[in-house]
């Protein structure tokens, strides 16, 4: 019970919801449930947009974080629309960090390599990222199995207008994950093997090399640089035979500029030595374009490897089981890489991985050097 006030010159109480937590929005809640409620809930907060503005055809991934559908603009542009949640209901006027970083990418100059936005907004539960739609649906174009998961139903209305929506429901078809998973589906079923060829390899890291080499000359870095956030297109109709591949970067959200420094990295299973508890750096003196010259070597080793898997190192470090000091004196400050088959000890292959992966970031191969290097130039 509030207490009363006796004071007869003082008028006002604590307002009621001053005394009651709010909740965290969708506290609790899995990420699959999570991504259909905001679909429900943008076309609730967001009517004009997502009934007027935009066509929404169907969910294209969702994490913990968000859920991106694949729509069309009114004069028929087809879109990609980020929904990410708002950590408690209500709250406006806050600024999102990913849209400053991407309008400022924009205007100084914008990579072909890296997702253009094209528009923004909020409302009380969520925050909206507009860009272009990239990527083709790897899930379509071979034989491997790709989980299907059921369509989100519902009813919304718009004016005096009701309508039904069944939207299909995909985590994901479109990243370099899908790409890799279709084409080692395909591998193993016409060559015996999943090794993935070595073109295609050197394209698509060479791709992201160039979207974050112009990401960092402008003084920015990722952060979260993942086979998922890779997002890949096939120039041909022959998707899984096609030599040309397209390829963009996706995911903003922990990009920051290099002079805030950088604590941690986006995904732990990605993260670079320099960010272990024994390491000699503090936060300020990082520099997160360094990390995404390592993570973006942990995906070239990944792409390489006959499984797909990251070395067995990088669980001991997502763990914190192994230190900064015993990684720099076991293998004379050298990533401790696993061998990858049909891959040779002095294929050049291993220098680029050597180069990007040095346990001391200040030897690491910049961006630059990575572009330069003759197996991705030759």
């Amino acid at each position: 019970m509030l207490a009363m006030n006796n004071n007869p010159s003082a008028t006002t109480t604590a307002p009621l919801h001053s005394t009651i937590k709010q909740s965290p929005l969708y506290d609790g809640l899995s990420s699959d449930t999570k991504a259909r409620t905001a679909v429900r809930n943008a076309f609730t907060h967001s009517p004009a947009k997502m009934h007027r503005v935009y066509s929404i055809a169907r969910v294209i991934g969702f994490g913990s974080n968000g859920v991106v559908l694949a729509a069309r603009a009114a004069n028929g542009t087809p879109v990609a629309i980020k929904i990410i949640y708002k950590e408690f209901a209500g709250k406006m006027g806050g600024s999102l960090s990913e849209v400053e970083v991407l309008k400022y990418l924009s205007r100084a100059g914008h990579s072909a390599h890296l997702l253009n936005m094209v528009d923004h907004w909020e409302d009380s539960h969520h925050n909206y990222i507009v860009t272009e739609l990239f990527g083709s649906d790897w899930s379509q174009a071979s034989d491997a199995q790709f989980e299907t998961l059921e369509p989100v139903t519902f009813r919304s209305r718009f004016g005096s207008k009701v309508t039904e929506h069944k939207f299909p429901f995909s985590a994901g078809s479109s990243d370099l994950w899908s790409w890799q998973h279709a084409h080692r589906s395909h591998m193993q079923n016409t060559e015996g093997h999943s090794l993935l060829p070595i073109e295609p390899v050197k394209q698509i890291i060479k791709q992201v090399a160039m979207g974050l080499q112009s990401m960092h000359a402008k003084g920015f870095y990722h952060a979260d640089v993942k086979i998922e956030n890779i997002l890949v297109q096939s120039a041909s109709s022959d998707a899984m035979n096609s030599t040309s591949t397209g390829v963009k970067l996706a995911d903003f959200g922990h990009a920051r500029h290099f002079s805030y420094g950088i604590r941690n990295y986006g995904t732990a299973q990605l993260q670079a030595p320099e960010f272990l508890n024994d390491s000699p750096f503090s936060s300020m003196e990082l520099d997160g374009r360094a990390a995404d010259v390592f993570a973006l070597g942990m995906v070239l080793y990944a792409l390489l490897s006959e499984n797909g898997c990251l070395p067995s190192t990088a669980q001991a470090l997502a763990m914190s089981s192994t230190g900064y000091e015993s990684l720099m004196s076991s293998n004379g400050g050298y990533y401790p890489f696993d061998a990858i088959a049909d891959l040779d000890h002095h294929d050049e292959a291993w220098g680029l991985l050597n180069g990007m992966c040095r346990i001391d970031p200040a030897q690491r191969f910049t961006m630059d050097q990575v572009l330069a290097h003759p197996w991705l130039s030759d």
